[in-house]
């Protein structure tokens, strides 16, 4: 892995914070970054099953 470029892309053109940045995934910054696409199952219909299934608790990120 390039870290620089990941740096590159994930501070200066996408604009996240380095948390952010660091919590993400190798796929999810690819998906963001426009170098990859979102697999086919990823819609709003999915997202909303997922959502239901499971869903946030206590309104952060550790529940």
């Amino acid at each position: 892995m390039n870290w620089a470029e990941v740096l590159r892309i994930g501070l200066t053109e996408l604009r996240l914070p380095p948390e952010r940045l660091w919590a993400m995934t190798p796929a999810e910054l690819r998906i963001m970054a426009g170098l990859a696409a979102a697999p086919d199952w990823v819609d709003r219909a999915a997202l909303d099953g997922l959502c239901a299934k499971f869903p946030d608790k206590g309104g952060t990120a550790d529940g």
